[in-house]
């Protein structure tokens, strides 16, 4: 599935310069599929240390090794490919998306199981993430387009953002359920509405994609080809959607019937 990618991440860029600068450096023996294996594992390691930081904090260093080499997996399979002419598209679109939906299933759901998050913010936040990850396969099926990075938030930034909150968590010694007010958290109040708002910009965007599709597919309806000799011209009754078609010509074959 050869698809468009678009970096909307904060630290995209410097990602993008960390990846150029490293990707010809690796040996020719290691794989992209090694890499997703890598994030994978990463994943699982780290998803283990932070349900063992109930027992020691010592197992934070575990956690922060386990996340780096799942970036590094993540971030490296796919430019791997890239670099080496090696792609292949549709098995390779499968397995980084899986790799990407299992690892952080795995650590946010091991987050909510340690010391460093209460479990029913650590399940709002995943409800945050799958919401991020069903909107970028919607972009995907629609227009063909790979989004990466919701809001300015990736994947990359999303590992940023757990590994600070659990050293924040850890070395200012926060006790998490001491923040009680009745029988609801001020946190898990804060995580809630933090979660509606995110939802509201989720439906926001959908709507906005909606009425840009719908006038794609109007204009569509408008279209006539006339023939003349050897020469097919395509015109557009409403004019003001020239342009428009032009710019997503490619999107429209792409759109599910």
């Amino acid at each position: 599935m050869a698809t468009r990618r678009q970096h909307f991440g904060v630290l995209s860029r410097p990602e993008q310069y960390c990846i150029s600068g490293l990707i010809g450096r690796l040996p020719q023996y290691v794989l992209p599929d090694h890499l997703t294996a890598l994030a994978l594992g990463g994943a699982a390691i780290a998803a283990l240390a932070l349900i063992g930081g109930r027992l020691s904090g010592w197992f934070l260093v575990l956690f922060y090794l386990g996340l780096i080499a799942n970036w590094f997996g993540d971030s490296f399979d796919g430019a791997l490919a890239r670099h080496r002419r090696i792609e292949r598209h549709r098995v390779g679109f499968l397995l980084d998306r899986t790799s990407d939906i299992l690892s952080f299933i795995v650590i946010i759901l091991a987050l909510g199981l340690s010391p460093y998050l209460t479990l029913d913010a650590a399940l709002m936040l995943l409800v945050a993430y799958l919401v991020h990850a069903i909107y970028a396969l919607m972009r995907t099926v629609v227009d063909g387009v790979q989004i990466i990075g919701f809001g300015g938030v990736g994947a990359t930034e999303g590992r940023v953002f757990i590994g600070v909150w659990v050293g924040v968590v850890q070395f200012a010694d926060i006790r998490l359920a001491s923040a009680q007010t009745g029988s609801f958290g001020v946190f898990q109040v804060v995580c809630a509405a933090l979660l509606v708002g995110w939802l509201a910009v989720f439906v926001r965007r959908v709507a906005v994609d909606v009425g840009r599709i719908d006038d794609l597919e109007h204009a569509a309806v408008s279209l006539h080809r006339t023939e003349r000799g050897d020469d097919y011209f395509l015109t557009v009754l409403e004019g003001d959607k020239r342009d428009l078609l032009r710019k997503n010509s490619g999107a429209l074959d792409s759109y599910p019937r």
